[in-house]
């Protein structure tokens, strides 16, 4: 009888020993998408950051050159959504007021972002003036006007933000007026340079734009004819995001979404500075971390998950979905395209529009799950799989997971890293690991570690003949009988003899090494193995 190997599978540690058939026991840092056994590469030293403790990178290419940005905070950054800028933005939170920078401020000198400004435009403290009224007084009272004037502040990149308090003054409709106390300075730092002046009436429902005005002007005289006003304004609700926002998005439509503690925030379409109250709703208990999937936005908190659904931030409706499955860990929810999985409780959750399911209870127990302390889990999804890593306090490592693979799906990193990026310009996960920028699986082939099955040996006839059929040689293979080890070094594709193991009830093969695998084979003699 022959014991053939000719799959070479994943791990699934809830599974006993002799019940995982054509899975492993071990299966680190292995290849396994063709079949046999490949040895995956290391990671590529890419660069070293610049400050100390960094807890987050981006890489950053607003041009020809790259940059890295390097935060010693747990960020989410996401790039401009509005179409045509020249201005290669980008916006990130971490929990201490949402920030904005652009290709010409950020690289000015490492580290990198060099500054930053605050994400929002504020509306202005205080109440203008209006008074000194020119012209000739009107002849009959319906020649009067309640008017109304109100101001906005505008960013340099033309980002406008709410109005002032308005200020009303009861003049003729041919009539002008003196504007004074304009705001010449705010709070923060949200790269402020002009203001611009509305004007309506009380009987409108609508203000115009009369001017726009130099944030150092205080004063200004309205001698402007009704005829002459501009557009109405739009940004009566254009309110600044929460201080304390974190977990930026993008959504579909050009939307970002963000939290904090239950409630969540949006942001008006292809205008990442304003955020409307309006537009923000609260959930049952606080949010963990929220992930667009398809159409939507999936919303993990610390009990039942919601779902987020609606073409505009105005029309999205949040329902909670039948799931006890709560999130452990922010950094662990990654967007896998229509789903995002997340650590839970009780394993690895996948969520999507139908609903939440628990893909990892095939592969670990609950208390191996909580063993690997879930609440550690950070998570990057590259090449179509989700790779996690974890730090239970006692151990550090890492796991690759193929949420398409029906079996096998699951296999072990010998490594820990600090945090991680995936850049989608150039399809590299970017690792980092005590201040050192790694590119995943971009160097020279590494060492792995593959343990078949426990296999049941029939009637205690051990075998005695082995063959590895593989790409190079040579390399060492291991044969345990009932827990004893043999270590042989094969040379080359011919079968070879090693001692048998006496009276043993179960057989396992240990591969270690870089080289292909294409098949192990076991026998009670030379002719067994030869097929």
């Amino acid at each position: 009888m022959t014991l053939r190997i000719t799959d070479f599978a994943g791990i699934a540690p809830v599974v006993a020993p002799h019940k995982l058939n054509t899975l492993a026991q071990v299966a680190k840092n292995v290849r396994l998408e063709s079949g046999q056994l490949e040895a995956m590469k290391g990671n590529a030293f890419v660069a070293s950051t610049q400050l100390n403790n960094v807890q987050s990178i981006a890489r950053y290419q607003p041009g020809d050159t790259a940059y890295w940005f390097e935060f010693s905070a747990h960020v989410d950054m996401v790039p401009s959504q509005i179409f045509g800028s020249a201005r290669s933005e980008m916006y990130w939170t971490d929990g201490v007021k949402p920030k904005r920078t652009t290709s010409s401020i950020a690289t000015a000198s490492a580290p990198y972002p060099s500054a930053s400004f605050s994400l929002g435009v504020p509306a202005p403290d205080g109440q203008i003036l209006a008074s000194d009224i020119t012209g000739d007084a009107p002849e009959t009272d319906f020649e009067l006007e309640d008017r109304v004037y109100v101001v906005t502040f505008v960013t340099e990149e033309g980002y406008e933000g709410a109005p002032s308090l308005p200020v009303n003054i009861e003049l003729g409709t041919e009539q002008g007026c003196t504007l004074s106390n304009l705001p010449t300075s705010y709070d923060g730092n949200y790269n402020i340079t002009r203001k611009r002046i509305y004007r309506g009436t009380a009987a409108s429902s609508e203000i115009h734009f009369l001017t726009e005005l130099d944030l150092a002007t205080s004063v200004h005289i309205d001698t402007a004819e009704a005829l002459t006003l501009g557009e109405a304004l739009v940004t009566y609700d254009y309110d600044l995001p929460p201080d304390d926002l974190v977990g930026l998005t993008v959504m579909p439509n050009g939307v970002l979404a963000g939290f904090n503690d239950n409630q969540l925030c949006f942001s008006e379409p292809f205008l990442p500075y304003a955020w409307p109250t309006i537009y923000r709703l609260t959930t049952e208990n606080p949010i963990v971390g929220i992930a667009a999937i398809g159409s939507g936005l999936l919303v993990t908190t610390t009990g039942k998950p919601y779902l987020a659904l609606g073409t505009t931030p105005g029309s999205i409706l949040l329902q909670q979905m039948d799931s006890n499955q709560s999130c452990v860990s922010k950094r662990s929810l990654v967007d896998v395209g229509n789903a995002a999985i997340y650590a839970s409780p009780d394993g690895l959750a996948k969520g999507s529009t139908s609903g939440v399911q628990l893909i990892g209870d095939d592969l670990f127990s609950r208390d191996q799950w909580q063993a690997l302390k879930p609440e550690s889990i950070h998570a990057y999804y590259h090449d179509e799989k989700y790779i996690f890593f974890y730090d239970n306090g006692e151990k550090q490592g890492g796991y690759i997971l193929d949420p398409s693979a029906k079996t096998g799906a699951l296999t072990e990193l010998d490594f820990y890293v600090d945090s991680g990026f995936n850049d989608l310009a150039t399809d590299t996960l970017y690792l980092l690991k005590d201040g050192d920028i790694l590119s995943f699986q971009h160097g020279e082939p590494i060492s792995y570690t593959w343990r078949s099955a426990q296999f049941q040996l029939p009637s205690l006839m051990p075998y005695s003949v082995c063959r590895v059929v593989a790409d190079s040689y040579p390399a060492d293979i291991s044969i345990i009988y009932d827990g004893e080890e043999t270590v042989m070094t094969y040379t080359d594709d011919q079968p070879f003899r090693f001692p048998a193991g006496r009276r043993a009830r179960f057989v396992e093969v240990e591969l270690r090494g870089t080289n292909s695998v294409k098949q192990v084979m076991l026998g009670n003699d030379m002719e067994s193995v030869n097929g």
